[in-house]
This record gives structure tokens, C-alpha cells and sequence, in this order.
């Protein structure tokens, strides 16, 4: 309709606009980059480029205006030590640290209990994650937290291993911009974090700042071309299947690789043993990690606590699902893998968003269907803890009219029982 309103009041097409499927298996990055050649073969129609000057060939690596460059050097010219010895003997299971993490806006939440709901020989694990904030929140049913996860160490130090990137694992780093004009077009890939408040290693940018199990998309082995060799037959047929993997017209390759069989970055790198990303360019080609929403479970008067702080539920499902393609290693859910392993005492970074679902509380006697496909049980929990108290305020706000005082709750709830049951006696009639 915008496309269409523009061509009424005149305006002349550029290029051919492009549209974008988010539910396409690599996401609305497919459409992009067929549109994209339009842009580019209408940029250099309209703004064709100066004499002597050429168009950058396609599959030449062009610095990233944003870099890690190293602190501190050793007068030998070598950095930093190894790893301390006490990483070496790493379990799976190790859990992270529980330092928290400097996310920008965020709220710090004690956690008053992990409790799993399911029995332990049912096949899912569902946390009550049971959660205490210091500062004053409101929310309202549909709001969702955002937590934040970590890596494991275990797999940060393979990770690092076969990056072969230990002997930088612990040595500090900073975070630079190639001009200062790049600031403002290019933001920082950690503009989301407040790096003031925490000291940027390699071991700590894999453990809380790079996703490295998450599923690689077809951008991640464009990248990663450019660091592939071709000096002997190995590093040529490694080479070979990495560009497969970057073309958009073998989508079949990369669904079958990655996708189906839900291969991570952690997995995939050692399929390429020749190929090494630099240290430098490790935020540019492995992606960032993202906060994970989950709806928040709790309303009415389980969103306070005894001494009035702010109260937050949620109901985690814990993810992990088997694999049938993959038999060495288990799938995890990067979130939920963390969550599992949190103790009651622990404090996590936590941003909340309001709720979208718009509810009233003169809403509350009117019948409500609720429905959840893929949201779970977590909203309408916190849906019908909120109607319960809408409706008792309005009993006693009723009952009060009527003699002046406020009833107890006993006889609030069986005023509501009684009005409810008249109104659904009335409805049958009406039917």
C-alpha cells in the first residue's frame, strides 16, 4: 500500500523493492541479497563511479571497521601466558561463573528459587524460576524478561583450542574503531554491553559475548572464505566446501550441513581444521549473543513479595532434545542449558518489556478463551492470577458500597463463586 500511495504522488522507483519472508529457512536475509544486486546495479547507474576509480572485485575481504586489539604486550613479543593449568581439567558440566553481566538498562534479579516443576522421571524438565528485584517494576500479563546467557567453559576452552587462539585466551583487549566517522554509521558489535565494567579477554568475549553453539547461517562461511587457504589439496577442498556452503544457490547444502542436523560453530570448526579465524576479527565473523525472551508467568499478587519488592516468575522448559544425526554430542539449549545450572542466591541481569495483550480490569468478569501456540502456559498463568485479583477488587469495592466496610477474603471469594455461578445460570438461559 506504501509502494503504492508513493507511485501516486509521483514518485519514481530507485530499483525494484524488495520484500523479505522471515518463516524462508535462512530468514528474510534471502530476499536481501537478491535485492541487494538491484540496489548495487542501480547505484552505479545513477552514481556512476569517477574516472581511474573501479568497483571493489566480489570476494575481496575488506577490513572491519571494528577490531580487538591487544592491551599489553610482552617485551619478548610474545603474549601473555597460557591458561592457568587449573582450566585444563575442565568437566562438561562445569557451570559458569556467576559473576554478572554489564548489559546496558538492565535490572540486577536475585534468584529465590529454581525449583523443577515436572518429576524427575518425566521427559521435560520445567523450571519456576522465582525472581526478586530491588527496584520498583509494573508489568502486566503478556510482558516479557530477557535473560542473558553464558558459554561453558569447557566449550569455550575447546573452542580455543582448535582456534588455536590460547596463547591470547587471557591477555586484555579493547575494542577499536578504524575512524571516528564509523562510530555513528557502524555501532559497536557490543554497543549493548558497558565495557567500562568489564575486562574484554578472549576467554571472557566466548563465555558471555559470542555464540559460538549457535547454528551458522550462510553469512558466517562468506566470512569465513576469506580466511581459507588453497596452498596444498586439503586446504583447496576445504576451501571448495566452504564456498558451497556461502552460495545462495545451494540452499540444500547448507540445510543439510547445518540446519537438519542443528550443527553449531563449535561443531563446524573442526571440520576445517585449516582454516583460522584471526583473534582480531572474532566479533566480526562470530555472532554476537543474544538475550532470550521468555514470558513472564507470574500476575496479580504473586508480582510482589512478602516485604514488597518486585516478584518475577517465569516457566522455563529446559531444551534438550535428542539428535539422531549427531551422536557424539547432545543438542542444548544455550539459555536453558545456563538456567538449569543456576542456584537459588544467584544474581542475573534482567530486562523486562511491557506486556502487548492490552487487558483491563473491567475486563475481568467479561469470559475469556486463552489460547498460546508457542508462547506455553506462561502468560495465561499470569493472565488468571491477575483476573483473580481484578475480580476480588471488585467484590470488595462492591460489597463496600453496599455497608460501608470491606468483607474478609472468605467471604469476597464466595461472593465471587456465587456471582459467577449466577452469571454462567444466566448465560445458559439466554442460550
Amino acid at each position: 500500500m506504501l509502494h503504492g500511495r508513493l507511485l501516486q504522488l509521483g514518485a519514481q522507483l530507485f530499483c525494484q523493492r524488495g520484500e523479505g519472508n522471515e518463516q524462508h529457512p535462512e530468514g528474510h536475509s534471502a530476499g536481501f541479497r537478491s535485492w541487494v544486486v538491484d540496489l548495487k546495479d542501480a547505484l552505479i547507474q545513477h552514481f556512476p563511479l569517477s574516472g581511474g576509480d573501479d568497483i571493489i572485485p566480489e570476494g575481496t575481504f575488506i577490513e572491519p571497521r571494528w577490531k580487538l586489539e591487544a592491551v599489553q604486550q610482552q617485551t619478548n613479543g610474545s603474549f601473555q601466558d597460557d591458561i592457568p593449568s587449573s582450566t585444563q581439567q575442565l568437566s562438561p558440566e562445569t557451570p559458569p561463573d556467576t559473576s554478572i553481566l554489564p548489559v546496558k538498562d538492565a535490572l540486577t534479579a536475585k534468584l529465590v528459587g529454581n525449583p523443577r516443576l515436572t518429576p524427575s522421571d518425566h521427559f521435560q524438565d520445567v523450571r519456576l524460576m522465582d525472581l526478586e528485584f530491588t527496584e520498583r517494576i509494573s508489568y502486566s500479563p503478556g510482558a516479557v524478561a530477557v535473560l542473558y546467557p553464558k558459554n561453558f567453559p569447557h566449550d569455550v576452552h575447546q573452542f580455543l583450542k582448535v582456534m588455536e587462539w590460547e596463547n591470547v585466551a587471557d591477555l586484555p583487549l579493547q575494542l577499536t574503531c578504524a575512524t571516528t566517522e564509523s562510530r555513528s554509521s557502524t555501532p559497536s558489535p557490543l554497543r549493548h554491553i558497558d565495557t567500562s565494567q568489564t575486562k574484554l579477554t578472549m576467554r571472557t568475549l566466548l563465555t558471555n559475548y559470542l555464540d559460538i553453539l549457535s547454528i551458522p547461517r550462510r553469512s558466517f562461511f562468506a566470512s569465513l572464505a576469506y580466511f581459507a587457504k588453497d596452498g596444498n589439496e586439503d586446504e583447496q577442498y576445504q576451501k571448495e566446501r566452504i564456498l558451497e556452503l556461502a552460495n545462495p544457490e545451494l540452499i540444500d547444502e547448507l540445510w543439510d550441513y547445518t540446519t537438519r542436523p542443528r550443527r553449531t560453530i563449535f561443531e563446524v570448526m573442526p571440520d576445517f581444521p585449516t582454516v583460522k579465524i584471526p583473534w582480531q576479527y572474532a566479533l566480526s565473523v562470530l555472532p554476537i549473543m543474544r538475550g532470550r525472551q521468555f514470558s513472564i508467568a507470574s500476575g496479580g499478587q504473586l508480582k510482589s513479595t512478602v516485604s514488597g519488592r518486585t516478584r518475577v516468575q517465569l516457566l522455563v522448559a529446559i531444551a534438550n532434545p535428542p539428535n539422531p544425526i549427531i551422536k557424539y554430542r547432545k543438542r542444548y539449549g544455550v539459555c536453558t542449558r545456563y538456567i538449569a545450572t543456576l542456584q537459588a542466591g544467584q544474581k542475573l541481569a534482567v530486562t523486562v518489556q511491557q506486556g502487548y495483550l492490552g487487558v483491563k480490569p473491567d475486563e475481568a468478569q467479561s469470559p475469556a478463551i486463552l489460547i498460546g501456540p508457542g508462547t506455553g502456559v506462561a502468560p495465561m498463568r499470569s493472565m488468571i492470577y491477575e483476573r483473580l485479583v481484578w475480580q476480588k477488587s471488585q467484590a470488595d469495592a462492591t460489597n463496600k458500597s453496599l455497608d460501608g466496610t470491606v468483607p474478609s477474603l472468605a467471604v469476597a471469594t464466595k461472593m465471587l463463586t456465587t456471582s459467577s455461578a449466577k452469571n454462567g445460570q444466566s448465560s445458559k438461559k439466554k442460550v
